[in-house]
């Protein structure tokens, strides 16, 4: 098992919601390690001892040199000593891998991999990430979410912002600290949403109405099955009341089974639906890996009309 790859396939952007052939679907990871075995697509190497994980934010945005350029978040993990559990690692780091060359085939990009300062103890930044397309005449921002565990362990959702010209530059970063403040520190950043799960997606998605606004899916916290949206007018709100759109079946009452990592796929959307992605997984590692039917991406389109302001 690797600790990071991805997954690319074309769409017709006339037929958004419609699944990619099974031979569609590329997959790409790291070269062959000293022992011949598979490596992540993206790994850091000053450290051996440490790996990134996803965290699902990812952003399109302009390039310097007027293309495109693909940044994609990561959290850098570390096995804690002693702790031979499914959950024994802790986050030490954060990063964001940049594709200069998206235009290329996946196989030949070259990510750029920068660390994140930010990200430590309680605190990690990048769960999901737009690019602010609204500002006219200029390159715009990127809003980045991240979040933080409050004294009672439950998570609290943070926004930074940060032009997209200077994303690699965290000094640029400023983060919302409410009242419309967008300041420099993110000791000073302020929740917006209270209580999300460590996973989650914001999309920009236009209404009925011909307006745009915002929407936010997250799986309910463990130990819950259902998977929540909000919806909010700008990307630091304010948000509405979580409505509960889906209910995971067979995961209620077990005793390893749980869902999680739900999130919002706008663009792959048909017309007047929101696709949703969610997992279902174990806290059994053998069951994990001896259960084909766990651990993958599962799919459920709420409609549209659930998941605008009210």
């Amino acid at each position: 098992m690797v600790n990071n790859s991805i997954a690319v396939h074309a769409y017709h952007p006339d037929w958004p919601g419609k699944a990619p052939m099974p031979g569609g679907i590329k997959f790409y990871w790291g070269p062959p390690d000293a022992s011949g075995k598979p490596s992540a697509w993206v790994k850091p190497f000053e450290d051996s001892k440490s790996w990134y994980w996803p965290t699902g934010g990812g952003v399109v945005f302009p390039g310097v040199d007027g293309g495109q350029r693909l940044a994609l978040f990561l959290i850098q993990l570390e096995k804690i000593p002693a702790d031979n559990s499914v959950w024994g690692f802790e986050v030490v780091g954060g990063a964001v891998a940049i594709v200069d060359n998206i235009e290329d085939p996946a196989e030949k990009w070259k990510p750029r991999v920068r660390g994140i300062s930010y990200v430590a103890g309680r605190m990690e930044w990048g769960e999901a990430a737009l690019m602010d397309t609204r500002s006219q005449g200029s390159p715009g921002y990127i809003y980045i979410y991240g979040t933080e565990m409050d004294p009672s362990d439950k998570r609290d959702l943070l926004l930074a912002r940060v032009p997209s010209s200077k994303l690699e530059q965290t000094d640029h970063w400023e983060f919302f600290a409410g009242g419309g403040q967008w300041l420099n520190s993110p000791d000073q950043a302020l929740p917006i949403v209270k209580g999300v799960a460590s996973e989650l997606s914001v999309d920009r998605i236009a209404d009925r109405t011909g307006g745009v606004h915002y929407v936010m899916v997250y799986s309910e916290p463990f130990p819950g099955n259902r998977i929540f949206v909000r919806a909010a007018p700008n990307p630091e709100g304010p948000w509405s009341e979580a409505q509960p759109v889906f209910t995971v079946s067979g995961v209620k009452g077990s005793k390893t089974l749980f869902a999680y990592a739900a999130k919002g796929h706008a663009p792959l959307s048909e017309p007047g639906s929101l696709l949703i992605s969610y997992i279902v997984n174990s806290n059994d590692f053998k069951e994990l890996v001896n259960n084909a039917s766990i651990y993958r991406p599962r799919f459920v389109a709420a409609p549209l009309k659930a998941v605008e302001l009210r």
